[in-house]
């Protein structure tokens, strides 16, 4: 970055291309690497299951947008639930 430009920071997300594994092992189902089109069951999964489960608010449409081309797969950039997990010794964690 040159002195006087400036950038914009994007909330975090992961891709349907992280969902497609790295030069260590493919990834599981349709994923490919480099993947800049949603596919009708993985938009419909983050949609429908993921955003509604797990954000406390649905992401604006621009968050999506500043991620163009890439697709989101989670949406991990919103503000989620917290879930509070107890352990097999009964201790509460969050």
């Amino acid at each position: 970055m040159t002195v006087g430009s400036s950038s914009l920071l994007l909330n975090v997300r992961f891709s349907l291309s992280f969902a497609a594994g790295t030069t260590d092992g493919a990834g599981a189902f349709d994923f490919v690497q480099s993947m800049t089109e949603g596919t009708l069951l993985w938009d419909t999964v983050r949609n429908d299951i993921v955003v509604p489960v797990v954000c406390t608010e649905a992401p604006p449409d621009d968050y999506y947008e500043c991620h163009k081309p890439k697709p989101v797969l989670l949406p991990t950039g919103c503000k989620f639930y917290t879930i509070a997990i107890t352990t097999p010794l009964g201790i509460e964690s969050v």
